[in-house]
């Protein structure tokens, strides 16, 4: 069957088990779910009776799972399995709650995401701008064993809110550093974590991991006030900035044994065969500038690099020609006619 007849198949058959078995007081309507990082899907919503929340079943990975075998009564069973669950939370939200500003304030965290890739939404949510890279804001609702559950300031409820997106982005950065804390770690460490190995056996001894302690959306980490600074302290100065997923970044130094291009390669390669399509950040290479505390990306410093180098050869230039002009004057022969006037006049 195609998705639309599975789409409207599971809407029908997941209603009619559930309303059996609440006695009626349960709502199934379908819903597009729009989402960032290019996860938007086709849901089912599912909401108690009295609720004001539901849960979205993704009837796209469901179908999926058709399309690699699974028969209608599986992935059924799935979507079954997933609303028991919510079900027996109970789960509530105090609506009036989310757009008490003050209340939700402590909430607020940063994610950063490709900006190119989310353009579609970013019109409809206040964010900020870093390179080809933008930071939004979310407002955790709650961490459980199945994830992270947030909801996306979007413009309406910035409105709602009652402040500047500035006043946002300020409070959301500060509260960041707070609720969700930089860890900035030698690579080696975490996998020597990971392997049960120590830190000098393990490969990766000059690159450096930024994250947050969940390592969860720390990416933004970076961003932190101060991180930057605390990177270059860390790695010795000038840095390459990798971003491997939204989960964390890479910093390699700027030390002359790794060149963009190869670091570019290297990003697209991990993007393409290891990292999650919702966790890929961009494909590009970003440097940090230690003494000019300049953040860019990496195409952008080798310009502004070559700019100044031309500079540099030009004033080079300017001065060489300067000083063989005042060597070609101080070697010109003398008039004689100019010394005996210079005579009479004295």
């Amino acid at each position: 069957m195609d998705f639309k007849e599975f789409a409207n198949r599971m809407e029908t058959e997941l209603r009619d088990i559930l309303q059996d078995s609440t006695g009626g007081g349960i709502t199934v309507a379908l819903h597009s779910v729009e989402k960032m990082q290019g996860q938007s899907y086709t849901a089912l919503t599912v909401t108690p009776e009295g609720s004001n929340i539901g849960m979205n079943v993704n009837l796209d990975a469901l179908y999926a799972q058709m399309q690699h075998g699974a028969t209608f009564d599986e992935v059924l069973d799935m979507a079954l399995d997933q609303t028991d669950t919510f079900l027996g939370e109970n789960y509530t939200v105090d609506v009036k709650s989310i757009t008490d500003y003050e209340q939700v304030r402590p909430k607020l965290f940063v994610e950063v995401v490709d900006a190119e890739r989310n353009a579609a939404m970013l019109g409809r949510i206040p964010h900020t701008d870093v390179e080809d890279m933008a930071m939004v804001y979310r407002l955790e609702l709650q961490q459980t064993d199945q994830g992270l559950a947030s909801v996306l300031v979007t413009n309406d409820l910035l409105n709602q809110f009652g402040i500047t997106a500035e006043q946002l982005q300020k409070d959301a950065m500060e509260n960041s550093a707070a609720l969700r804390p930089v860890t900035i770690r030698p690579l080696s460490e975490i996998l020597g974590a990971m392997t049960g190995m120590e830190p000098e056996d393990v490969g990766g001894s000059k690159i450096t991991v930024v994250s947050n302690a969940e390592m969860l959306k720390g990416a933004s980490a970076i961003f932190y006030p101060g991180v930057m600074d605390q990177c270059a302290e860390q790695v010795g100065g000038n840095f390459f900035m990798l971003p491997s997923s939204v989960h964390e970044v890479l910093l390699v130094p700027d030390d002359g044994q790794a060149s963009l291009s190869d670091l570019e390669g290297m990003v697209s390669s991990i993007n393409q065969t290891e990292v999650s399509p919702a966790d890929v950040l961009t494909d590009h290479v970003y440097h940090y500038d230690a003494q000019e505390r300049i953040f860019e990306r990496g195409d952008k410093f080798e310009a502004r690099q070559a700019e100044k180098e031309m500079a540099s050869q030009e004033r080079h230039s300017v001065m060489k020609d300067l000083m063989d002009r005042q060597k070609e004057i101080s070697l010109a022969p003398k008039v004689a006619g100019s010394r005996a006037k210079a005579d009479l006049v004295l």
